[in-house]
């Protein structure tokens, strides 16, 4: 920390109006997050601040919705990505409900028939008379889960670690993921919006989760999303973010503010 510290302090003295932008991908976003609440203790006189993308989750919920870290940190999240949701807090949940899925069979047989006629694959006739044979619903009751999300009190534990600052979901419109080349004034194939953090305290269980993760999916949804900006700065806005994922720094203040408030994407 010393020496990070001590090379970003001679940077500083030789470009007096550049700021701190630290930044990082899944461990290096959570990374990113801490590294940048350390650096704005230490150093209160510098303009620190974190942008970090599907950011391992390693904040609580009282210091991930903090004022001060939400004017310090941006995160991005992208679609059902597994890395931000995941924590302690959330792993109990999807017991919880895994749990409560598997009794309402009694044995391999009618979890395989549950599974199989997932939306009425083998349809009504056929459906109704294997529930009969099996004494077995085909459907699972997830009423109860529905109407049990977990209360504010229970994401104060400290077993809930969440994505921390300010968050901005990104969510694909179409499927799959298009290449970045997409026009300018196309319809967006991506929608972006501010979410509270614990919109994240639970896993999507889905078959993106993983996928989701990887960094060329959020490359290209943040690449859209600049390019759909009505506004003259569109280009300088991608050539920053492609710097940025390219893991270089930006050269300058003043293209660092040629990057557009997220919400207003």
């Amino acid at each position: 920390m010393q020496q990070v510290s001590t090379v970003i302090e001679s940077a500083l003295r030789s470009y007096p109006s550049y700021r701190v932008a630290v930044t990082g991908h899944s461990l290096g976003g959570g990374v990113s997050e801490l590294l940048a609440m350390l650096l704005a203790k230490a150093h209160p006189e510098w303009a620190v601040h974190a942008y970090s993308f599907a950011p391992a989750a390693v904040l609580s919920r009282v210091l991930a919705v903090h004022p001060a870290t939400r004017s310090l940190i941006d995160s991005y999240v992208y679609n059902d990505d597994l890395v931000p949701r995941l924590s302690l807090g959330s792993m109990e949940l999807l017991k919880a409900t895994v749990t409560h899925v598997l009794q309402q069979s009694n044995n391999n047989t009618q979890r395989v028939f549950q599974y199989v006629a997932g939306g009425n694959a083998l349809g009504e006739y056929l459906t109704k008379k294997i529930e009969d044979r099996l004494q077995c619903k085909a459907a699972v009751d997830v009423s109860q889960l529905q109407s049990q999300s977990p209360p504010p009190e229970t994401l104060d534990n400290p077993t809930f670690l969440l994505p921390g600052g300010r968050v901005f979901y990104l969510a694909a419109v179409t499927s799959p993921v298009p290449t970045v080349t997409t026009t300018a004034g196309s319809p967006p194939p991506y929608m972006m919006r501010e979410v509270p953090n614990d919109f994240f305290c639970e896993l999507a269980v889905t078959a993106d989760m993983f996928v989701d993760h990887l960094p060329h999916r959020y490359e290209a949804a943040l690449l859209h999303a600049a390019a759909a900006l009505r506004d003259p700065a569109e280009e300088r806005a991608a050539a920053v973010l492609r710097k940025l994922w390219a893991g270089h720094s930006v050269d300058s203040e003043v293209e660092l503010t040629d990057l557009p408030p997220p919400s207003e994407q």
